[in-house]
């Protein structure tokens, strides 16, 4: 009914609420309180007495089944199946019932033709029924087609910068006034000897080029 959690001079063991459950209902005389007492120095604080009480009176509510499996089925196929009544534990309501041999069972129904459909729970959840299935369980959930998300629109303006890269700086003063001089925005780097605008400009800067063509002798590499 316990986990062990430490082990020594003073050993703690933390109670499982499934544990307790599980021999609660492989026996149902098992007085867990009464039993806890007798193993420990001091009667139980009464936390623990409240919880053990509310998790016996659910215990007592179901009985726990290994081995066997919840067969569904057409009310008129099981009652007229020789093999399924004897294999029937208990009668759940017209058309679900308890059964043992799931194994036979399932073959049988099989070499009967009647296309059964074995489902395997863990010991923590249900597994949904598949959607095709006729059973009054919960069955899958629809797959929904994913909307398709929405593009988010993004602008983008394309702008072309030039740049031309001047032999000493002597002339990329004189090309940079010239540029001011015209009213065409330049960018200078000083370092790299280069001076750079926006393509809109090109024009107004072939003409500057051309006035200075009357001075220098201009060649592009």
């Amino acid at each position: 009914m316990t986990d062990l959690v430490s082990e020594g001079i003073l050993t703690i063991l933390k109670l499982d609420r499934e544990k307790v459950a599980a021999e609660l209902a492989y026996n149902e005389d098992l007085d867990a309180v009464a039993l806890l007492n007798r193993l420990t120095d001091h009667d139980l604080p009464r936390n623990v007495v409240r919880g053990l009480e509310e998790w016996t009176q659910h215990a007592e509510k179901f009985t726990l089944h290994e081995g066997f499996t919840l067969l569904e089925g057409d009310e008129d196929m099981l009652a007229s199946d020789p093999l399924i009544n004897e294999l029937t534990v208990e009668r759940i309501s017209p058309n679900i019932r308890i059964v043992r041999s799931p194994g036979v069972l399932f073959d049988h129904l099989e070499e009967a033709d009647l296309v059964p459909l074995r489902v395997e729970h863990s010991a923590s959840s249900l597994t949904p029924m598949p959607q095709e299935a006729r059973t009054v369980f919960v069955k899958e959930s629809p797959t929904a087609k994913p909307k398709p998300k929405r593009k988010e629109r993004v602008d983008l303006m394309r702008s072309t910068a030039i740049t031309f890269h001047c032999p000493n700086t002597k002339f990329l003063e004189v090309f940079r006034q010239a540029l001011l001089d015209a009213k065409c925005p330049v960018k200078v780097d000083k370092d790299a000897l280069a001076l750079t605008f926006s393509g809109r400009y090109e024009d107004l800067v072939a003409g500057v080029l051309q006035a200075l063509g009357k001075e220098y002798r201009i060649h592009f590499v």
